[in-house]
């Protein structure tokens, strides 16, 4: 493996990149997303116009009719380790791991490669921006406003994560054997709503790095408590079996409202996790339909042995617990919506970027 250039002979602290700094001669940082344990996140916008891929998104309208802000589809997600940890060489071949397999899956309802590269002696991975919020953000909202999205849409961005999971789930190595790949940090924060309709699963890091190791120490956990499978917290072997569970937890916030796993203190939510009776969603809302009450009882099972099998079993029980035949996502209808959360405000670099032409702002298409 080819050793980073901070790596080579480099001992100065790096620096966070600060806005409009342009990374691999193409992306400009518009503002940073977010800043987690191991990694930073900025939003760029792609000035090579002859690079700019075609986004996935639809644009909101105040944004399409106004020049002066840019065009979403120019829009890019810059993930790269944190200086701080710039020169842990676990913590970069981690992140090497991470987008060498981002460069292998290819889903609609998975943050999309774009581009990768070095800059400032940091590896940076390239993605897709993803219009709309990430699902932990949503769900703060709608407890914050005691209200929430239509059943069907929380069911509709639920079983699009499930199509996820199964695809990772069954992702196979060139020679056809199976990858065995858990994601290990299924949460609201790397779940993804655009406001076009489409939900994303984001964020593989955890998921490469532990891909050829069945266990993992109940020390060394990097996913979110609260969501984290039994089995996980207690380094027994992990299968895809966690990440249902992980699913479920999620769904069930979603449907009560409510966290299910909570406390002041990380023992406090582990204790939760291995040992609180799990309610019915229909203890908070009486119409809550009894057969996904059933279906979460089922999924959240602390022996995986109890759970499903695996996500397309899950996507099964789910059509039968909560069919949708009839009922087509509308993408008005969910922005709408969103757009009704007073908490749920467009990220404030749309407003603030420097103009960009009509021309590039109007190449955006629509679904």
């Amino acid at each position: 493996m080819k050793m980073p250039l901070c790596l080579r002979g480099r001992s100065n602290m790096l620096v966070k990149w600060s806005k409009d700094s342009l990374i691999l001669n193409t992306y400009r940082i518009v503002d940073t997303l977010a800043e987690g344990g191991m990694a930073e996140l900025y939003v760029a916008e792609n000035v090579q116009p002859a690079h700019v891929s075609v986004a996935d998104t639809l644009m909101l309208p105040q944004v399409m009719d106004n020049p002066h802000q840019i065009a979403p589809a120019s829009l890019v997600v810059l993930k790269t380790i944190r200086s701080l940890f710039a020169f842990d060489q676990e913590l970069i071949r981690m992140f090497q791991d991470e987008i060498a397999l981002m460069k292998q899956i290819k889903h609609p309802h998975i943050v999309r490669w774009l581009d990768a590269g070095e800059h400032d002696g940091r590896s940076v991975l390239v993605l897709e921006y993803v219009q709309g919020y990430d699902l932990a953000r949503c769900m703060e909202s709608f407890r914050l406003e005691g209200r929430s999205l239509p059943l069907h849409w929380r069911i509709h961005i639920m079983r699009q994560i499930l199509e996820a999971l199964h695809f990772i789930h069954t992702m196979s190595q060139p020679g056809g054997q199976p990858l065995q790949l858990v994601h290990r940090d299924v949460s609201p924060p790397n779940i993804l709503v655009g406001i076009h309709g489409r939900a994303k699963l984001a964020d593989f890091g955890i998921a490469f790095h532990q891909m050829m190791s069945r266990e993992s120490s109940g020390e060394d956990i990097r996913g979110k408590f609260s969501y984290v499978a039994p089995e996980m917290l207690a380094g027994r072997k992990v299968d895809q079996r966690a990440d249902l569970f992980s699913w479920g937890c999620v769904l069930w916030e979603l449907c009560a409202n409510q966290r299910l796993f909570w406390g002041e203190t990380p023992e406090e939510i582990l204790k939760q996790v291995n040992d609180k009776e799990i309610p019915p969603v229909r203890t908070f809302d009486p119409d809550f339909p009894a057969a996904l009450d059933d279906l979460l009882q089922c999924v959240l099972q602390r022996e995986p042995e109890k759970r499903y099998t695996n996500a397309a079993q899950l996507h099964s029980a789910l059509s039968q617990a909560y069919p949708m035949h009839s009922w087509r996502a509308d993408a008005k209808e969910l922005r709408n919506v969103l757009q009704g959360f007073s908490s749920l405000q467009l990220p404030a670099f749309f407003r603030e970027v420097s103009p960009v032409p009509v021309s590039n702002a109007t190449k955006a298409t629509h679904e």
